[in-house]
This record gives structure tokens, sequence and C-alpha cells, in this order.
């Protein structure tokens, strides 16, 4: 071969290799993103893949997007993605959106004693749900630094159908604060903690559906000594669908520590304060 037109024969080949797509049907290179059924895709060296869904809904509960592992236990087009829910970590089966959680190990300690004393750059966020048709009253808790003993939530008819009324709370003194409508006789109690008191429990999670009013309010309550973890819920199933828990990939894991809004005679507007641990 010339040895002038090795150079050439050099270029040609790197340019050839430059050009081979990572992704087929269609061509892709690699980190291009397509769009099809309003689910997105990235071109990666093994094909398109969906980027990793925000939330998804399996059985009625929530998983979030927490963040990207090389390796998980899981097979299908995103195992690599991990998400969090009632502060486990879960990878997913199968090829999306036809998915299944499958947990992590190991688990993140339960014990929030411990959380508290090894979080060093703990932050405030705020979360909403149905931020306008305001109430006429609003109200402000303002217990990020204060003990919760419970709270207890009401269902009320509203319309022909059912939503949350009102909820009141109760300190560690046992002195009890209302907001709303809380005379009906569908009172549900929850039993939580902001501080190290017998209960030792913990809001993590805060979702709903909000209309005109806060047609369902679900609290999910992390029992830091078993782990366990059970949702209370006031109202119906009406109105749209609002996920009021910090996106984990931002903030890590939180927990609920206080509730301002405002209402009517039902509650309207709903403001909540978390302590998150960061990502």
């Amino acid at each position: 071969m010339n040895v002038f037109l090795l150079p050439i024969f050099v270029l040609l080949l790197a340019g050839s290799a430059k050009s081979k797509p990572c992704c087929k049907n269609p061509k892709g290179q690699c980190d291009d993103v397509k769009i099809e059924h309003g689910q997105t895709y990235v071109c990666t060296k093994t094909g398109w893949i969906p980027d990793c869904p925000t939330i998804i809904e399996v059985e009625d509960v929530l998983y979030r997007f927490f963040d990207t592992r090389e390796f998980t236990s899981c097979k299908g087009n995103i195992n690599q993605c991990v998400y969090l829910s009632h502060w486990r970590e879960f990878c997913m089966n199968g090829n999306y959106p036809i998915v299944s959680p499958v947990q992590l190990q190991p688990e993140f300690n339960q014990n929030l004693e411990e959380f508290s004393e090894e979080t060093q750059d703990q932050q405030l966020v705020y979360t909403y749900m149905n931020r306008t048709g305001a109430g006429p009253t609003s109200f402000d808790m303002n217990t990020a630094s204060q003990p919760v003993r419970h709270y207890t939530i009401y269902s009320k008819d509203y319309y022909y159908r059912t939503v949350c009324g009102g909820f009141s709370w109760t300190d560690v003194n046992g002195n009890v604060k209302q907001y709303g409508d809380t005379n009906g006789p569908y009172g549900l109690v929850v039993p939580v903690a902001t501080v190290d008191i017998p209960t030792r429990g913990y809001i993590v999670e805060v979702n709903g559906r909000a209309g005109d009013v806060i047609d369902r309010l679900t609290l999910s309550v992390l029992n830091s000594i078993t782990g366990d973890v059970r949702p209370y819920t006031c109202g119906g199933i009406y109105g749209t669908l609002v996920d009021a828990t910090p996106p984990p990939d931002k903030y890590g894991r939180c927990f609920m520590v206080s509730i301002a809004g405002s209402y009517s005679d039902y509650l309207k507007t709903l403001v909540f304060t978390w302590t998150c641990l960061g990502n």
C-alpha cells in the first residue's frame, strides 16, 4: 500500500466508525432522544431505552424516581432506574410500562432517631395541593420544630361525592386544634410524631386528589421501629391526582412536619412542610 494513502485510509476508517449508529429502528447516535406516544427514549450503546419515568404506579402504589445504578437485580428496559417508595429502594423488572417492582438490598436504616442524628444538611421543602381557589380562612400549624401526637382527618359529603372536610391535630400536651369541618362522623386518627415520642410514626408520603376542594388526602405513616408503612385516607375518588411528596431524586428521603392552607366548609388548599435528607 502506498504510504501516502495510509492517512486517508485511517481517516476513512475513523469516519466510518464515528458514523455507525448506536441504535436501530430508527437509527440514532448515542444520547439522541426520541418521543413516542408521550414517552421519552434515549439512545445508548444497548439501543433505545426509556428515560426513567418520574413516577410509576403499580397496584395503587406510587414509586418515585430516585437515581440510576449501573447494575441492579432487575431485567428490562429501565432496569437501571431506581425508585423510592415508603423510603425503600426498588428497581423495575420488565419492559416499561409493564413492570413489577423488586426491592433492593440492603434496606435504608428505618430508625428515625439515627436519621436525625446522622443528617447534617437537612433542608425544609414545601409542596402544595390545589394551589388555586383559596378558602376564606387560612391556617398554619407552624409545627416544623414541634411534636405532633396525632392527626384526625374527616371525610364529608360534598355535592353527592365524598371529600376531605377538615382535620385536627393534637400536640404532646393533649391540646387540639381544628381546621375545616371536623364535625362529621367519619374521622380517622393518624398516629404520628415529629420528634421522639412513644408513637414514633412519621408521615413519609402525601398524595391525593383535588378540584374545587381537597377531594382526597392520603398520609402514609412509617413506623420507625418496625419499618411498616400504613396509609390513612379521607375523601373519595374524584378530582385530579396530586403527588405532594418531594421528588426523591432531588431531595432524598423526607418526612412531613407541618401543614398550612385554607378552608371554608371544606379543605380548599394545603401546603406541606417537609424535612429532607438530600440526595
